[in-house]
């Protein structure tokens, strides 16, 4: 009996003792997560890196001062959204490329954009008092649009007018609106640059349509898709960066928009309507995530710089002069997901020497007789993965 009870006794420290071990492994993981030595000298050499940053942006400062003689007017904004590293480097000339970009400038201050940063770096930036990209930026008043509930329908051009002049012409939608509706801004001659807030779920059809002095605009994170001919004629517009919101791209949405030079489509879309890049003059580089399914009709027509194309496995066809008159175009590989090309897909393409198919001859053999390749173009043959295909 007594051994019994004894053997119970010792069960009881044993199971006592296992629950003390765990609690005591608890708080000390608890302590080293919280005393993490690898991740204090991450925040510590972020924050000096940052802390240089703005000591350079100083400088560039009171070196603009000084070679205007103390009559500088203007603050630096780059505009690029997220800011690239040549463009940041040019105001700090010891910026770092492994923030690029994560950090931009505005009004001479150092900013960060939320889209690109963790939330360990959100923080330490925070600690500096460094704020999120367009905070300082004031919010247009509500009386200077035409409001149907919480939807602009349109606006008032000499208050629209007063408001950007004294806003370094950057137009900051109040967060009362939750869409844009058709036409809201058609040819709104006054709007440069335009910043979105994320209240805003939509912008409808022909929104923007030839504005043609707008440059740079800020496009809301919770919006789902670009409409069509949203910014179709805006010839000047030169940075907009698409959030992973987006999962479409309709007709006609960047239609001539001559003065853009990339664009990155995030891996979000899923659908892409016809010309929705056509004549986009100044764009050299196109990257199509797998998501996409098809490539559509005129979708990058006469880019003529464009000179890199990144086709997606996920594309499975091509439509009818997708890539017509991009007379830059040297060279381009199709994966061998795409199964149907349609007619003139490189029409007037003059300098496409060759183009690489990463399938085998037999397969594009059948496919590339439905496709009329060498309409104006110098291009005879194909390469695939074991011969070539002669035209």
């Amino acid at each position: 009996m007594d051994r019994l009870k004894r053997k119970g006794i010792s069960l009881i420290v044993l199971i006592i003792t296992i629950i003390v071990v765990i609690i005591l492994a608890a708080v000390v993981i608890l302590t080293i997560s919280k005393n993490n030595p690898i991740k204090s000298a991450k925040e510590a050499k972020f924050k000096e890196d940052v802390r240089n940053f703005q000591s350079d942006l100083a400088f560039t400062i009171s070196k603009q001062y000084t070679e205007t003689q103390g009559n500088r007017d203007f603050k630096i904004t780059i505009w690029s959204i997220p800011t690239t590293f040549e463009e940041i480097k040019k105001y700090i000339p010891n910026y770092s490329q492994k923030y690029d970009k994560k950090l931009g400038i505005e009004d001479d201050e150092i900013v960060y954009f939320e889209s690109e940063v963790t939330d360990d770096e959100k923080k330490w930036l925070e600690d500096l008092g460094i704020k999120p990209w367009g905070a300082n930026i004031e919010e247009a008043s509500e009386d200077i649009f035409i409001w149907d509930g919480s939807q602009i329908i349109g606006y008032n051009e000499k208050p629209l007018k007063e408001y950007l002049s004294k806003n370094n012409n950057i137009l900051k939608i109040p967060e009362k609106c939750i869409g844009i509706q058709r036409h809201a801004f058609n040819r709104c001659y006054s709007l440069v640059n335009v910043v979105i807030p994320n209240s805003v779920k939509e912008i409808r059809e022909y929104a923007f349509f030839c504005c043609y002095n707008l440059e740079n605009i800020i496009i809301s994170e919770c919006m789902t898709y670009i409409a069509s001919a949203t910014f179709d004629g805006c010839i000047n517009l030169k940075n907009i960066k698409l959030p992973n919101s987006i999962t479409s791209i309709k007709e006609g949405a960047f239609d001539a928009c001559h003065s853009l030079k990339e664009i990155t489509i995030p891996n979000s879309v899923t659908n892409m309507g016809d010309y929705a890049f056509r004549s986009c003059t100044s764009l050299t580089s196109v990257t199509l995530p797998d998501s996409v399914g098809y490539v559509p009709i005129h979708a990058f027509a006469y880019c003529t710089s464009l000179t890199n194309v990144v086709i997606g496995n996920g594309v499975t066809g091509i439509g009818n002069e997708a890539f017509s008159g991009c007379t830059s175009l040297t060279n381009i590989t199709i994966p061998n997901s795409v199964r149907k090309i349609k007619p003139n897909v490189f029409y007037k393409c003059v300098n496409l020497n060759n183009i690489d198919f990463n399938g085998t001859k037999s397969e594009w053999e059948a496919i590339t007789k439905e496709a009329y390749w060498n309409a104006n173009s110098n291009i005879n043959t194909i390469t695939c993965e074991d011969g070539i295909i002669t035209l």
